[in-house]
């Protein structure tokens, strides 16, 4: 057992050991020679309505739930290029939008399932009631014959069967859905920050009410 906890506690530092830390929380960093490689090229609407490229969500998303939503602090964009506090207001808008369409969506989807669980339960309920009387009025004919004994028994694994599919709903189903929903939640509000060029070439946190200077924080 302690050999294990060792194992997974020397895991858990490796992973860490790829990201920076702020405060003791992790933050996802990402690097773009230009803005558009944030969002999805095949989008023709503006900033504001757009979507993210699937390869930068897919990043920022698997880093959340490989280092665990706990300990994520906030994502980290550098720029090599200057934008305007109104633009970068718009991509920062337009990030927390996608990911607040994206928790609905797997919400709409939990919701789904649980429905299709509902009512699969409903009529495996039914069939499994049916079955357990079927099997009961059975036993009490008398009777030894393969044939007796074989629709007997097959009622009731029948009635078994029925129930598969809403256990298979409420143990496995659902909570995957719940997991990715959470993690939705948490980076629909997570903290954006911005390190854009200056004039000097020194980089300017911005993120936040007002911008911070930060100098020379990449050689």
């Amino acid at each position: 057992m302690f050999k294990m906890k060792k194992i997974f506690a020397s895991k858990r530092d490796k992973i860490k050991a790829r990201y920076t830390f702020e405060k003791g929380k992790a933050v996802i960093d990402l690097q773009l020679e230009n803005i558009d490689q944030l969002f999805d090229k095949k989008d023709p609407n503006p900033f504001r309505r757009r979507d993210l490229d699937e390869d930068a969500a897919a990043y920022i998303i698997e880093s959340v739930e490989e280092l665990g939503r706990p300990i994520v602090g906030k994502i980290r964009i550098k720029l090599f290029e200057s934008i305007s506090e109104e633009l970068l207001s718009s991509i920062s808008e337009s990030i927390v939008d996608y990911f607040s369409y994206q928790s609905g969506v797997v919400s709409r989807k939990v919701d789904r399932v649980l429905r299709i669980g509902f009512k699969s339960l409903g009529i495996g309920l039914f069939f499994l009631s049916l079955a357990i009387f079927v099997n009961a009025s059975m036993s009490q004919v008398a009777s030894s014959s393969y044939w007796h004994d074989f629709l007997k028994e097959s009622c009731l694994l029948f009635g078994w069967v029925s129930m598969w599919k809403p256990i298979e709903t409420f143990l496995y189903d659902w909570w995957p859905h719940m997991e990715r929903k959470r993690t939705f939640d948490l980076l629909k509000n997570i903290e954006i920050e911005f390190l854009c060029p200056n004039s000097e070439g020194d980089y300017t946190v911005r993120g936040g009410v007002a911008p911070i200077f930060l100098k020379k924080v990449y050689s």
